[in-house]
C-alpha cells in the first residue's frame, strides 16, 4: 500500500473493531483500508488534533506504540507607532510571541536588543517578566514568558525614546526561543524599520 502523507504526524490503517475504542486511534471503530490521522492523546472522533512529532513507532499482532517529542511553532512579530517618529519622540514597539502547536511551548524567551540610536524608556509584558537596561541607556531587554499552551500568544509593548538624525531610520530586530522543539524556527525573529522624520 502506498499514499502521500500531505501532513505531518501518524497515520494508521486496518481492522479497527476488536476494542472498544478501536485499535487505530482515529476515534471509531470503522476498519479502514486507506490511512487516516490518528488523534492526539486524550481526543475522541471527530478529532480536532492529531498527533504529531512522533519519532518511532512499533506495531505487532496486539500491540501498537508511538514515541512522540513535542514540538511547537513559534512566531514572533513586531509593530512600530508612529510611523515615521520624530528625533526626540517615543516610538512604541508592540512585540508578539504565538505558538501555534502542535503542543504547548515552555520557557519561551523573547530578546530585544535596543539599538543605538534609541533609548530605553518603559516594558510591559502581557504575562511573566522582563530584565530591563536602566532607564535612557541602551542595551537588551529580554522577557520570560514561561509556557505557551497551543494557540496561546504573549505581548510585550516596549517604548523608547528616538535618538536619531532626521532623514534617518531605527531597525529593530526581536527573536523568541524556547526549550520546546521547533521545526520552523525561520519565523522566530522579526524585523522592523521606522523613519525618522
Amino acid at each position: 500500500m502506498s499514499f502521500t502523507r500531505t501532513r505531518p504526524g501518524a497515520v494508521s490503517w486496518g481492522s479497527n473493531a476488536f476494542n472498544i475504542d478501536g485499535q487505530l486511534g482515529d476515534g471509531t471503530r470503522t476498519n479502514r483500508t486507506s490511512p487516516v490521522r490518528v488523534c492526539a492523546v486524550g481526543r475522541t472522533a471527530p478529532c480536532t488534533r492529531f498527533l504529531e512529532g512522533v519519532i518511532s513507532i512499533s506495531a505487532g499482532d496486539l500491540h501498537s506504540v508511538a514515541v512522540y517529542r513535542p514540538s511547537a511553532d513559534l512566531a514572533t512579530s513586531i509593530a512600530a507607532s508612529p510611523e515615521p517618529v520624530a528625533n526626540g519622540g517615543t516610538l512604541t514597539y508592540t512585540v508578539r510571541v504565538h505558538n501555534y502547536g502542535p503542543t504547548a511551548v515552555e520557557n519561551v524567551v523573547l530578546s530585544v536588543p535596543l539599538p543605538t540610536t534609541v533609548r530605553y524608556a518603559s516594558a510591559s509584558p502581557s504575562t511573566g517578566h522582563c530584565d530591563t537596561p536602566p532607564t535612557g541607556t541602551t542595551d537588551t531587554v529580554t522577557c520570560s514568558f514561561g509556557t505557551l499552551a497551543r494557540g496561546g500568544a504573549a505581548t510585550l509593548t516596549l517604548a523608547v525614546k528616538v535618538r536619531s538624525a532626521s532623514g534617518g531610520s531605527v531597525t529593530a530586530v526581536v527573536s523568541s526561543t524556547s526549550d520546546t522543539p521547533d521545526p520552523r524556527p525561520n519565523n522566530n525573529t522579526a524585523v522592523i524599520t521606522t523613519p525618522v522624520s
